[in-house]
């Protein structure tokens, strides 16, 4: 085999079969070195490199029932949100219950929770109904303070808040009260008769609500963990019917100077059946006198928007 029409610079490149390896290896080497001599005398442009976005990482370690949730709705967003699952790392600290915040003491400057330890407990009628006592207790204790004069609260029954909080008994601690209120209930002509509506203590949906005005009222059994308040008779209507409104408020600090929070979206509930003053005859008709939407959206009467 014949190399003579080859040139020098080839040659120099290329080996010859009939030499050794290791004379190979060693053109190898040499061919290397001059592309890469051939490359350093190349202008190369500078090229930076684009910084890669921090994800957003979501801590499902105590999420618990809602972590399939969690993993779904991350998965819809790769890039922007990953999973961690190593306890109190992360970004977004999610759980479904306050105590897996315990130990919890501090949060870096990138961190938050999914909910506000505490909430769940404040969402317990019991619970909400005492808090609201004591705060009132505190309030007017400082007020009386100059003329020595107590909150005349009553125990754990009373009226809060300012005024908009209604009578509230506690039970099963206020029963012996509510039934002497009751008895005295009784003794009331029927245009003067007061209604009283029982909540059970971590009831939701409507589920165990009942009106009644004495003590043997169908459908109340005079027990339970809950709350009982005078039901107001003349509530604020829309087209003849009860609503309310759940409006979201975030409120930071307290005193003179609070820092409020409200959230842009809210829920409107509206009952179905027209609102009539409670009485014997309607105390039953709970779509007339609650606006849980589980109650009215089962009610003949629901009209089913098609927005759902």
């Amino acid at each position: 085999l014949s190399l003579a029409s080859k040139s020098s610079a080839d040659l120099s490149v290329q080996p010859s079969f009939f030499e050794p390896k290791s004379t190979w290896r060693q053109r190898s080497a040499t061919s290397s070195a001059g592309v890469a001599t051939l490359l350093g005398a190349m202008p190369v442009r500078a090229v930076k490199k684009k910084a890669k976005k921090a994800c957003c990482r979501v801590n499902t370690s105590s999420s618990k029932s809602a972590a399939s949730v969690l993993r779904y709705a991350i998965g819809l967003r790769p890039g922007i949100f990953e999973e961690e699952t190593t306890p109190g790392k992360g970004n977004v600290l999610w759980a479904v219950q306050s105590g897996a915040f315990d130990g919890l003491t501090k949060l870096k400057k990138n961190q938050c929770v999914s909910r506000v330890p505490g909430m769940s407990e404040m969402c317990q009628k019991c619970e909400f109904a005492r808090a609201m006592l004591e705060g009132d207790d505190n309030d007017s204790a400082d007020e009386d303070d100059d003329a020595g004069a107590g909150s005349g609260c009553g125990g754990s029954v009373g009226d809060a808040g300012g005024g908009f909080w209604p009578t509230t008994w506690i039970l099963p601690q206020d029963s012996k009260r509510l039934k002497a209120e009751l008895r005295k209930n009784g003794r009331r002509r029927a245009s003067r008769k007061k209604t009283y509506i029982f909540k059970p203590d971590c009831g939701s949906q409507g589920d165990g609500i009942v009106l009644f005005q004495r003590l043997d009222e169908p459908g109340y059994s005079g027990g339970g963990t809950g709350v009982v308040q005078e039901y107001l008779a003349s509530p604020l209507l829309l087209d003849g019917c009860k609503f309310d409104l759940r409006i979201y408020v975030l409120v930071l600090g307290h005193g003179s100077d609070p820092h409020v929070f409200i959230c842009n979206e809210g829920i409107a509930r509206l009952c179905v059946q027209k609102y009539e003053p409670p009485s014997d005859r309607n105390l039953h008709k709970s779509s007339a006198h609650l606006t849980n939407y589980s109650i009215n959206s089962m009610s003949a009467g629901f009209d089913r928007s098609e927005e759902g």
